[in-house]
């Protein structure tokens, strides 16, 4: 399953068109490895992978997934949803996000029953370019799934190494605290 997560990363950046790393794009495929810490528990890490398609200055569709190893737990997590987002001025937009999340905790103890939740995550920040190549953005994000609900603080940093491809990392703060650092293949138009 992991292989084919790598596979499908590299075709994507292999076939996409080339963009202009000055403006701020919602057309891309990020992937990466994450490490998630929960407050309670062992610490787990995994690959992730987030897309977003923008289908006119104002809107734009997301999706996203990961796949955390704990000790005795594989936690897998599937988002799918819509944002908008609002030029404020050059390089600089806010912006709102609405998703349907899944997880599916697959447990290694034959005693414990495997957990498959739904529900939903609204968020909301900002993006800005600080240089032609370097973006921050950051927010909060409310997610509520099954019978449990955290709210998140989020910072990410990108590094567009040239038109097409960026590098980047990124951090949330809450219940399950997650560190990520990967790359971003930019496509199409804003």
């Amino acid at each position: 399953m992991k292989s084919k997560f790598w596979v499908l990363v590299a075709a994507i950046a292999l076939l996409a068109p080339a963009a202009f790393a000055k403006d701020l794009h919602y057309s891309y495929v990020e992937g990466g490895w994450a490490s998630v810490d929960p407050d309670a528990g062992d610490s787990g890490t995994g690959p992730m992978m987030d897309v977003s398609y923008g289908l006119n200055e104002l809107v734009h569709l997301v999706g996203g997934y990961a796949d955390t190893d704990f000790d005795t737990v594989d936690m897998t997590t599937w988002e799918v949803g819509a944002g908008v987002h609002r030029t404020m001025r050059e390089g600089f937009d806010l912006v709102g996000q609405a998703s349907y999340m899944e997880w599916e905790a697959e447990v290694e103890d034959p005693l414990v029953n495997d957990v498959d939740e739904d529900g939903f995550s609204l968020a909301g920040g900002i993006r800005k370019m600080f240089t032609d190549f370097f973006e921050v953005n950051g927010g909060v994000e409310y997610v509520d799934v099954g019978d449990d609900d955290d709210t998140l603080l989020a910072v990410n940093a990108l590094y567009n190494v040239n038109d097409r491809f960026a590098v980047g990392a990124g951090y949330k703060v809450g219940d399950f605290d997650t560190l990520h650092a990967g790359f971003r293949v930019n496509f199409g138009k804003r």
